[in-house]
């Protein structure tokens, strides 16, 4: 098991990454979007609605107001 952090993901970078020092990737798991972990128990391809706490969150890390920030987002 790895856990790897990137800034910024291009297509399959991460399998190309691994590739290049002779590793195969049978299994990649997103736990999280920029400041935003992810809930564990979120089933795979399903999605909520994002808490007002997490909209603000998501908010800030992208430089915006929380008044901007769209209330009934989903994650």
């Amino acid at each position: 098991v790895v856990e790897l952090e990137l800034g910024e993901g291009k297509n399959r970078e991460v399998r190309r990454l691994f590739e290049a020092v002779g590793l195969q990737v049978s299994r990649l798991i997103r736990v999280s979007y920029g400041a935003l972990r992810l809930p564990s128990d979120l089933p795979r391809g399903r999605s909520r609605m994002a808490s007002p706490a997490e909209v603000a969150l998501l908010a800030a890390a992208v430089g915006l107001s929380e008044s901007s920030a769209q209330p009934g987002s989903l994650l």
